[in-house]
């Protein structure tokens, strides 16, 4: 992507979950030899690391392309295998874009994290045994993927998009609780006539521990994303969210099956048009970071029914993406980066996405044959 390797400058996470892979190494070792500058953020002795997680997706190319989204740049997101016998992967989203106000965003946000001489920065080196180069004789796996799903949404969307179009940009720890803006403005502003289709990979029920007083989504402990999906719900907007199978553990406290159970309980004592599941359409887990608004627009986000009502002249589509999980840490204490557009173009591409994953999520998914797509 960049017109010069000497140009590239990256940071990555100095203990990421599940350890830092031989994979990994052999790449940030060929990065470091083209003359990148490669960085690890971390904590060490008395120096404190400016982050729990360095966790978001982000780039800016050449100074004048921004990418933004919820995947690793890996093979579990990124196959590169024949796609004739399927391939398997993660779902989930990027977006790049030119704007020139997004493109500031994101470079004033690298740049602060890059700053030379920042005391929790750790250069990469050859020799450290934990995360140097690999042995001379690895060979690192080039493909990926495997078999069974059938690549669906394999056509990039390319999109000229008005200036007028709105960005809100949104980075953790700084600006995503915002209860006038990003996720929470969002959600909180759903009701009659509105559509709201989450695919989130972790959407804990609980922030800390719970009090036990009262209702659960009364609780100080309670994640403000679910009850958000709740509120939205109770004022009239009709409410989806597709939660992560793969990943997910059901027999530990807090999972994702927990939220599915007291969402689908919730809407089933109270009559709303809520419902929730969890699933693994792509076979590698559901690694997106994904809210859809459809502001009085009347749509229907499943691929059976037709539109339930005419839209509204005030008809707003909206997609939320990036890195931002539900948990505590990630809203709080994480480098995570994010942004909502307000374009039908964008939100129509990506309803059609989650529509084919909810399809084939929950009970379905046992059902379901795989389905050829463009």
């Amino acid at each position: 992507f960049m017109t010069s390797p000497q140009a590239l400058a990256t940071a990555l996470a100095g203990a990421p979950a599940g350890g830092i892979s031989q994979q990994e190494r052999w790449c940030l070792a060929r990065m470091a030899a083209a003359g990148a500058t490669v960085a690890f953020m971390d904590r060490g002795g008395d120096i404190a690391a400016r982050y729990r997680g360095l966790h978001a997706k982000l780039a800016v190319l050449d100074g004048r392309l921004a990418l933004v989204g919820s995947e690793n740049p890996g093979l579990g997101s990124a196959p590169d295998d024949d796609p004739g016998d399927g391939t398997a992967g993660r779902r989930g989203v990027w977006l790049a874009t030119d704007e020139p106000g997004v493109v500031s965003w994101a470079r004033s946000l690298l740049d602060a994290d890059l700053a030379a001489g920042r005391a929790d920065l750790r250069p990469f080196q050859d020799r450290d045994p934990r995360r140097g180069a690999p042995l001379p004789d690895f060979q690192p796996e080039r493909a990926g993927g495997g078999a069974a799903y059938q690549p669906r949404f394999s056509r990039t969307l390319r999109l000229t998009l008005p200036e007028a179009v709105s960005w809100e940009l949104l980075s953790a720890p700084e600006n995503v609780l915002d209860p006038e803006a990003g996720l929470p403005g969002l959600l909180g502003r759903a009701g009659p006539g509105d559509e709201v289709a989450a695919e989130q990979l972790d959407e804990p029920l609980w922030w800390g521990d719970p009090t036990g007083s009262g209702p659960p989504e009364e609780d100080p402990a309670f994640n403000p994303r679910v009850r958000g999906y709740l509120e939205g719900a109770r004022r009239g907007a009709r409410v989806r969210v597709l939660l992560d199978a793969f990943f997910d553990d059901p027999s530990r406290p807090n999972s994702n099956l927990d939220t599915v159970e007291f969402l689908m309980a919730r809407a089933r004592a109270e009559g709303l048009d809520l419902e929730a599941r969890r699933g693994n359409p792509s076979g590698l887990g559901l690694h997106n970071k994904m809210v859809l608004v459809g502001a009085g627009c009347g749509g229907a986000l499943d691929e059976t029914a037709g539109p339930t009502r005419p839209p509204s002249a005030a008809c707003r589509r909206l997609a939320h993406l990036g890195s931002i999980n539900g948990s505590e840490s990630a809203n709080k204490v994480n480098r995570e980066a994010g942004l909502t557009v307000a374009s039908s173009e964008v939100h129509a591409y990506l309803a059609a996405v989650f529509a084919w994953d909810w399809a084939r999520s929950g009970a379905n998914a046992l059902y379901l044959p795989a389905l050829d797509g463009p």
